[in-house]
């Protein structure tokens, strides 16, 4: 596995940086980023104004802006994307 250690499976192994070594990790990330590219443009459509397409699922400056002014959509990450908004604390 690419990256550090996660506990997920028994004899699991884990490479820091294996994209750059594995070519099987190498392929695995490209394989992942060409998805999650052709999901986002996907849900650009029926997410229209959040700029999914253009940022690819990252939080560029134009994507917060979105989530300030629209809310989280039902695909958003509610644990991440939470620290965009501008809501009270509770502590």
């Amino acid at each position: 596995m690419d990256g550090n250690p996660l506990g997920a499976v028994a004899h699991e192994r884990d490479v820091v940086h294996g994209d750059a070594t594995v070519a099987a990790i190498a392929a695995a990330s490209i394989v992942a980023k060409v998805t999650r590219d052709e999901l986002m443009i996907e849900l650009d459509a029926e997410y229209p104004g959040y700029h999914l397409a253009a940022s690819k699922g990252y939080a560029s400056p134009e994507h917060i802006a979105a989530i300030r002014a629209r809310g989280l959509t039902p695909v958003h990450r509610v644990t991440f994307c939470g620290n965009f908004l501008e809501t009270a604390r509770l502590f």
